[in-house]
């Protein structure tokens, strides 16, 4: 059971804070949580110390969700000197809190302190069992979630290095094909050259002269004359003493 422990009813008290906590404790069995807990402060500030007002402040809290708060105060209420049950319903209580925060181990811990001082609680043993049991569901849930998110930084690691590899077979088919560009553009290159090349050995050879009648009469008659003056020289020669073979190709 959940439910916060008894609010204190001191009865050796002064009398301001004393008025104060039963005011606060009527209101807090009328359900109004939030006026019992002002009424709690009031006698807080006529007491700072006054272990009642707290106690019954923090059962305020918790009734009004702020478990966290009450968590604080039941939790600074057990370094004080109390009673065996009192301290056991303090322990109890913080178990309460702590619990309503999904703080399942600190809450156990709590539970075993308040059987520690009163074993025989059923509702305190009843408390660490369901404690005990949400701290193993939460541990499970845990254990998952960080193998789920093992598996989510794997899968995103095999996913990165999926699409590493198709950008790299991109880039090599990208490359692939600039380099089958490049060898048809030298293979038509190195097919036009001879082509071209034949093309400007043509323009660069010399084109035979068309001759007139008289230029080429002129000419035979100049290779005649030369012809004679070689045959003249030749006989000089021979003339001196000199062996000459002269050879005529015509």
């Amino acid at each position: 059971m959940f439910a916060v422990g008894l609010v204190f009813t001191m009865s050796a008290m002064a009398q301001n804070p004393g008025k104060y906590i039963r005011e606060g404790n009527e209101h807090f069995e009328n359900e109004e949580f939030s006026k019992a807990e002002t009424s709690y402060l009031k006698a807080l500030e006529t007491d700072t110390g006054y272990i009642a007002g707290s106690f019954n402040r923090a059962d305020a809290l918790y009734k009004q969700e702020k478990y966290q708060e009450a968590a604080q105060i039941f939790k600074s209420l057990t370094k004080r000197d109390l009673t065996e049950k009192d301290k056991a319903a303090v322990w109890h209580n913080l178990g309460n809190s702590l619990v309503q925060g999904k703080q399942y181990g600190p809450a156990a811990e709590a539970y075993k302190n308040a059987l520690r001082k009163v074993p025989s609680d059923h509702d305190t043993k009843y408390n660490l069992t369901y404690a005990l049991e949400k701290l193993k569901e939460q541990q499970k849930q845990k254990k998952q979630q960080n193998q789920d998110n093992k598996d989510k930084k794997k899968d995103k690691k095999k996913d990165q290095k999926k699409d590493k590899n198709q950008d790299k077979k991109k880039q090599d088919k990208q490359k692939k094909d600039q380099n089958k560009d490049k060898q048809e553009k030298n293979n038509k290159d190195k097919q036009k050259q001879p082509q071209d090349q034949k093309k400007d050995e043509k323009q660069q050879q010399p084109q035979p002269r068309k001759i007139s009648k008289n230029e080429a009469r002129r000419m035979l008659e100049a290779l005649k004359n030369n012809e004679k003056q070689t045959l003249k020289k030749l006989k000089r020669i021979k003339a001196k003493g000199q062996e000459v073979d002269v050879e005529k190709d015509w």
